[in-house]
């Protein structure tokens, strides 16, 4: 596909006009020092004045025709969401999806929800501001795009909203999409303020409900020797975990890419044989051959898992991961908030973040999860919990002996 550069907007030059003024009834003459008479500056700033008002018209009557967009797309077809914003990780996850994912994913369609600021539009840094980022995407969408759908949707700040990305996520709900980016320093918003990205981390973490991906780097397959690498983290203490693996693969090229397996166990167990041999199983069963296109190892760790794997993966002089690919427990999420292990995770590590949680691959409700304990597993418990209703999950849980 043909790279397009950003096209620089038309500079509005006002040049002297040549015309014979026209002749004006007499006046009464003023007295001295009166300021009735227009100047030639003041003339031309008038006229600059009326330029700006009119592209400021077109822009908002532009605008309307993508403001609460609700794209129809029929069932088949694949959704994926980018929340865009005036970051260079916002770009760089656009060009990334162009590149290396769309053309994975079958019947793919894109869209783009942009969320700004009006109060904060004109003061904010130009990169953020609408008119340069509606310009950038609107240039990128009608030029690149000539294999796949994609939409621009933009919208106002909704003050009701904790955050921007809730917002984003929110259309991505109504559109029922199949994954969800965002970059990581578009959470700072508008305000460019270092701790609304952990609000918006917060969110994702606790209530998206489908694949979601937080972009950190900026690399492409092209600019690597052997694809991409992926980091799958398995818990010992969730015996299913390397089935989130099934939800990333439209994004692996098994030509290419590697996946490598870690599991995370406290230093008390010493046995990581199950988490082996099941992610052994899945590798065989995806047609992966080992050390070509994965491997596995293990970490042990005294109280917290992400002080391990921050060293693991930030400071690995020998393997270098581009996504960090995790299943992550809502209901952790929300009540442990920025203390969750998987938060630390999003927040600390030098790589792509991928994850998903419970709610997604088990077919539940975010409210069914909410009634069950925070330290319980709800997947041990799949077969009642599918049978009964959400009421009804408590009873059976104190019924069941793990």
């Amino acid at each position: 596909m043909n790279k397009s550069k950003r096209s620089s907007g038309a500079k509005h030059t006002l040049k002297p006009t040549n015309k014979a003024a026209p002749t004006k009834k007499e006046e009464p003459k003023e007295e001295k020092g009166s300021s009735s008479k227009i100047s030639y500056k003041e003339l031309q700033d008038k006229k600059w004045e009326e330029e700006v008002n009119k592209k400021k018209l077109k822009e908002q009557l532009e605008e309307k025709k993508f403001r609460n967009l609700a794209v129809r797309i029929s069932k088949e077809e694949n959704i994926v969401c980018l929340s865009i914003d005036g970051s260079q990780q916002s770009k760089d996850a656009f060009e990334i999806i162009l590149t290396e994912f769309l053309p994975y994913i079958h019947n793919s369609v894109l869209i783009c929800p942009h969320i700004y600021n009006n109060p904060l539009d004109e003061k904010t840094n130009w990169r953020y501001q609408k008119s340069n980022v509606i310009e950038y995407f609107r240039t990128r969408l009608t030029t690149s795009l000539a294999d796949y759908l994609g939409y621009l949707i933009i919208q106002d700040r909704d003050s009701n909203k904790v955050h921007e990305i809730e917002q984003v996520y929110k259309i991505s709900e109504m559109n029922e999409c199949k994954y969800f980016f965002c970059g990581y320093e578009g959470l700072r918003e508008q305000s460019l303020k270092p701790e609304r990205i952990d609000v918006g981390i917060e969110y994702l973490l606790a209530e998206s409900k489908i694949p979601t991906f937080i972009m950190k780097d900026n690399k492409k397959r092209g600019n690597k020797n052997k694809g991409y690498q992926w980091l799958l983290l398995m818990d010992r203490n969730v015996s299913d975990s390397y089935l989130v693996i099934d939800l990333f693969l439209p994004f692996i090229d098994k030509k290419v890419d590697k996946i490598y397996g870690l599991t995370l166990m406290p230093e008390t167990t010493t046995n990581d044989e199950y988490m082996k041999k099941k992610f052994y199983e899945k590798m065989q069963e995806l047609n992966f051959k080992e050390k070509e296109q994965f491997n596995y190892s293990f970490l042990q760790y005294k109280e917290h898992p992400s002080k391990v794997l921050v060293d693991f993966v930030n400071h690995n002089t020998e393997q270098f991961f581009d996504f960090v690919v995790f299943l992550n427990n809502p209901m952790k999420s929300k009540s442990q908030k920025r203390e969750c292990e998987t938060f630390k995770y999003a927040k600390q590590l030098f790589a792509n973040i991928a994850f998903c949680n419970y709610a997604f691959i088990y077919g539940y409700d975010v409210k069914e999860i909410s009634k069950l304990p925070n330290e319980t597993d709800p997947r041990k418990y799949l077969d009642k919990v599918k049978k009964i209703n959400a009421t009804q999950v408590q009873e059976a849980l104190n019924n069941e002996n793990p």
